[in-house]
């Protein structure tokens, strides 16, 4: 979800690690990684974590909170 309220859809690996995802959403919101934090069921979600392991399934959403 972008800061605005609009929804980005990404097509993403169960293998892949979430700081891919991230870094994609800092460099097409140009925006510093510093002020935005990943929430799923209002905990954060570490960079470092594959998506596979968070238990995310198709159509889940993560929300952007500015920091």
């Amino acid at each position: 979800m972008f800061l605005n309220g609009s929804i980005r859809i990404l097509s993403v690996s169960p293998d892949m690690i979430m700081k891919r995802v991230f870094l994609t959403y800092y460099r097409e919101k140009l925006i510093d990684w510093k002020t935005v934090r990943f929430v799923l069921d209002e905990k954060r979600i570490s960079l470092a974590k594959p998506i596979d392991e968070l238990g995310l399934k198709d159509g889940d959403q993560i929300n952007a909170m500015v920091s």
